[in-house]
């Protein structure tokens, strides 16, 4: 457990530092121990989890490192989603490093496209699919992004938004993910990061 937690530290200093050197806007540490921890809470349905707007996997590993304490049963998937060919690139190197480090209890999907078409697809399917979901894209598709997830992710899961401070969401995403059958709160981080569970019915 101790040896994890010290390789990951290391992994993923490197992973934010190739970020920042890349000039890819990177949720903040305190942002990655929030996803840590939701994702070990949740993950006892699907055992699946989407980060939609992924980069080079400096979110993702967050995730990843939450799940795998999770998933001490069953091998848990997460599928990464990046609009750029080239990151996706570095994303799929990045996540084979990270994946031989989880040993076999996490297994990545990198999906290179565009996150709501993704979404559209697994709607056509009509099954809940997502425990949860952490969500980097253009701020100005949130909107439409929280309605697909409120159709992919299990009762109980939790969908997470990034920069619900800066630059913020539009004003139709704050009024949508405080109805039914959300239940959010905006945690105060250096951008803000808002986590909505989906309740039954």
């Amino acid at each position: 457990m101790l040896d994890i937690a010290r390789r990951f530290n290391m992994l993923s200093e490197r992973i934010r530092r190739e970020s920042v050197e890349l000039g890819i806007p990177a949720i903040d540490p305190e942002d990655g121990l929030i996803l840590s921890s939701a994702a070990f809470y949740v993950g006892g349905g699907t055992g699946s989890y989407v980060d939609a707007g992924a980069g080079i996997g400096y979110s993702t590993i967050w995730i990843a490192y939450g799940a795998y304490h999770r998933c001490t049963d069953i091998t848990c998937k997460i599928v990464a989603i990046e609009y750029d060919v080239e990151l996706a690139s570095i994303l799929s190197r990045n996540l084979r490093e990270v994946e031989a480090m989880f040993r076999g209890r996490i297994e990545f999907e990198v999906v290179s496209g565009d996150a709501l078409d993704y979404f559209s697809r697994l709607e056509e399917k009509g099954r809940e699919v997502f425990d949860m979901a952490f969500v980097d894209i253009e701020k100005g598709d949130y909107p439409e992004a929280l309605e697909r997830l409120e159709n992919l992710l299990t009762a109980g899961g939790v969908a997470a938004f990034y920069n619900a401070f800066q630059p913020p969401p539009p004003p139709l995403f704050f009024d949508m993910v405080s109805k039914r059958p959300w239940k959010p709160v905006v945690l105060p981080t250096p951008a803000g990061l808002l986590l909505a569970v989906k309740t039954a019915g």
